[in-house]
């Protein structure tokens, strides 16, 4: 299954992490600041990057988002 996070924060990033760790599921990430998906690639706590424009090929997408991040 491919997961897909947005949100790599505390709660997104952790959720990650976990996913990465302890099953066989492919975790893609996305997060609005350039550093923090870095960050995430680089200690493997992802193992790709989402498309900016939509998770495609997700089976199950997890918005880890601030609430006022969001449109509503």
């Amino acid at each position: 299954m491919t997961v897909g996070i947005i949100g790599l924060g505390l709660i997104g990033g952790s959720l990650a992490r976990a996913l990465t760790a302890h099953t066989p599921h492919r975790v893609l990430g996305w997060d609005r600041e350039a550093a923090t998906r870095e960050a995430a690639l680089g200690c493997g706590a992802i193992h790709g990057l989402l498309a900016p424009d939509g998770p495609p090929g997700c089976d199950v997408v997890v918005v880890a988002v601030p609430p006022r991040a969001t449109l509503g």
